[in-house]
């Protein structure tokens, strides 16, 4: 009795990983039949789709820094900082889309030819998969906005002008 279920729980594993597979090489094929134009085209129009930048609240750059916990397992944000599954985010914002050294970005975000401007970090934060469709970043985004101005504040804050005291841990 145990072998029946036993093999229809690893067919079961097998069909999922298929799937996952098969899913993750169209989203290959399609984010290379894409063009670069048709990939900056869309961030723009999408960039407009989500919320209203007005509307952000103003930032607080400390409730920021605890905000950021939730991306620092893949990112780092020190101006000597190692790459992670993401870039460094050292000095991200007005920064050019896809510019961190040594980092292997997706084809949608080389071609995407954005400037990490406040707005268009709180729409991709937002919603990343929307703001960029076909980019690799797994999160899901942060719906709250007060948490997004809070992170766009305390992002603000990790420049060349920064002192290395005020550095994440």
């Amino acid at each position: 009795m145990r072998f029946p279920l036993l093999l229809s729980l690893l067919g079961f594993c097998c069909v999922t990983i298929g799937l996952v597979i098969l899913y993750t090489k169209s989203e290959d094929r399609r984010s290379q039949t894409s063009t670069p134009a048709a990939l900056s085209e869309a961030a723009k129009i999408q960039t407009h789709a989500t919320f209203n930048i007005d509307t952000l609240p103003d930032g607080n750059a400390d409730k920021g820094k605890r905000a950021f916990r939730r991306c620092f397992s893949c990112h780092t944000i020190s101006p000597d900082g190692h790459n992670k599954i993401g870039p460094n985010l050292w000095n991200i914002v007005n920064r050019p889309s896809a510019s961190s050294p040594n980092y292997q970005y997706s084809q949608t975000m080389r071609h995407a030819h954005l400037t990490w401007t406040p707005e268009n970090l709180a729409h991709y934060i937002r919603n990343p998969r929307k703001f960029l469709p076909h980019n690799r970043m797994s999160f899901p985004g942060i719906r709250n906005l007060q948490e997004i101005a809070d992170l766009i504040a305390y992002l603000q804050t990790q420049t060349e002008a920064e002192t290395p005291a005020s550095e994440t841990e």
